[in-house]
């Protein structure tokens, strides 16, 4: 397998699990949306940070 790199994380073979998590329909087809569910979801973990520009409203 080819590796990969997806921030500081190798992806690939002699390389711990990466996990993707499924947003499944929560982001009702925005794309942005789907990519701040994900992005919010490493930060809680403090595994993976990126700034977004969706805020969440509950």
């Amino acid at each position: 397998m080819k590796n990969i790199r997806v921030g500081n994380y190798t992806i690939g073979d002699n390389n711990p699990c990466f996990i993707i998590a499924e947003a499944g329909s929560n982001h009702n087809g925005n794309i942005e949306k789907a990519n701040c569910i994900l992005i919010w979801d490493f930060q809680v973990r403090g595994e993976y940070s990126e700034k977004c520009n969706f805020y969440w409203s509950r």
